[in-house]
């Protein structure tokens, strides 16, 4: 685990360093007194690591989770029951949402970033992480197996984490809702996923020359951030947005 301060940040329900690299996210651009919008919560561990390493980060934190209830909460935190992905009731706007590894959860992904927007003041920031799909394991797999690392190739019903969401959907969702994609960072892989570190050139090679030469609304700049080679053995990105 990564330490911040002396303190460990722990995964939880993310991949490793997910968290880590939102909280040192957050102390390089010095913010302060934040009214901060989680969803979901994960039982608002988050808020408690960040409340440790600085407790003058936080001036109010609102969580929203339709399953887990933090029970130790202080009382600056406010906790609604809820799914994110209906429509959002409440006219609160904050500094900082989180959408951290849910996502690919939700039934209607536009709705949900749709809220997203609407909750967020002019000017601040969205960080929304979500699991890579693109992977050259993922990709070995689908040709293999026709099933990517994240997701069973029989779904039962009821079961959790279903949706398939690849980054160029997200970012269409983001797009038509009048958001911007600051920045994408991929992060965390395990050295299994570096056993075919040899065939990510040669695969990104192909890759890159379609990236450049497709006819695309979407800047190259963008592109890149949103396909990088990172992108062919990372587990997980994080998107900071604006609007």
């Amino acid at each position: 685990m990564k330490k911040i301060n002396n303190i460990f940040i722990p995964k939880w329900n993310t991949e490793r360093k997910v968290n880590y690299n939102i909280i040192k996210w957050i102390l390089k651009n010095n913010l302060k007194n934040l009214d901060i919008l989680d969803v979901p919560s994960w039982n608002a561990d988050l808020i408690k690591t960040i409340n440790k390493i600085d407790n003058s980060i936080i001036k109010k934190w609102t969580l929203i989770d339709k399953y887990v209830f933090p029970n130790d909460l202080e009382s600056k935190f406010l906790y609604y029951n809820s799914d994110f992905s209906e429509i959002w009731k409440f006219n609160e706007k904050f500094d900082l949402v989180f959408s951290v590894s849910w996502v690919m959860e939700f039934d209607n992904i536009s709705l949900f970033i749709k809220n997203l927007k609407k909750s967020l003041k002019k000017g601040w920031k969205i960080i929304i992480t979500n699991d890579n799909v693109i992977s050259l394991k993922d990709r070995l797999l689908y040709l293999f197996f026709w099933k990517i690392r994240r997701f069973r190739l029989f779904l039962e019903p009821n079961q959790p984490t279903f949706h398939n969401i690849p980054i160029q959907e997200i970012y269409k969702y983001l797009i038509e809702n009048g958001l911007f994609v600051l920045d994408v960072k991929y992060c965390w892989y395990k050295k299994s996923d570096l056993l075919f570190f040899i065939l990510f050139f040669y695969l990104y090679i192909p890759q890159i020359l379609y990236i450049i030469l497709k006819r695309s609304y979407i800047p190259l700049k963008i592109r890149y951030k949103l396909f990088p080679i990172s992108s062919l053995f990372t587990r997980h990105y994080i998107m900071y947005i604006t609007k």
